[in-house]
């Protein structure tokens, strides 16, 4: 069976304090778009999840695991692409390995 796979975007966007985020990120939200899409289309009847998370929210989870700069994308806790839009082929690779263990 098929290992389930967590897709989390770490996105520009937030508040913690007295800071917030009043700006986007052209580079997240195209990055969400491909991986909305991604997950749809060719992992509809898969165990592929996807979750968006504000980043400056959560500024110190994505730090654990390397992810320091926006937008950060974690596939099972491992960072596969971080501060630039995502590449469809790289994370299509990443995933089909995490369903094949």
């Amino acid at each position: 069976m098929a290992k389930d796979v967590k897709i989390i975007q770490y996105k520009w966007a937030g508040n913690f304090w007295p800071f917030k985020i009043k700006t986007e990120c052209g580079e997240c939200n195209m990055s969400t778009g491909i991986i909305n899409a991604l997950v749809k289309d060719e992992y509809k009847n898969k165990p592929v999840t996807f979750e968006i998370r504000p980043w400056l929210n959560n500024w110190y989870k994505p730090l654990l695991f390397g992810g320091w700069h926006a937008p950060i994308i974690l596939v099972n806790n491992h960072v596969v692409m971080q501060g630039k839009t995502i590449d469809k082929k790289i994370l299509r690779d990443y995933i089909n390995k995490q369903l094949k263990k």
